[in-house]
């Protein structure tokens, strides 16, 4: 399950830029889906990764912003800070 998700949410991303930049918006930030059953939200971190967060129905959609914007961008800066292009080879 956890792969399809990782998958779903890549794809959600990459077609979230092409919407984004194709009607000018700039730089996408997040994708919100909201279903009967619960939300998946998904937030762009930096320029190589993706932090996808699942709520059930009811859940507390702010909190979960709140929350997740920090973890996305700590999440990209630790991308950032080890990617070959930083000197980092591991």
């Amino acid at each position: 399950m956890a792969d399809r998700i990782s998958a779903m949410a890549a794809a959600a991303m990459n077609l979230g830029k092409r919407v984004s930049e194709s009607i000018s918006l700039g730089a996408l930030i997040e994708i919100a889906v909201t279903g009967a059953e619960g939300q998946i939200f998904v937030y762009s971190a930096g320029t190589k990764g993706v932090l996808a967060v699942i709520a059930p129905k009811g859940g507390n959609a702010g909190l979960v912003h709140l929350e997740a914007r920090q973890v996305a961008k700590d999440v990209g800066d630790l991308f950032e800070r080890r990617s070959p292009e930083a000197g980092d080879t591991r």
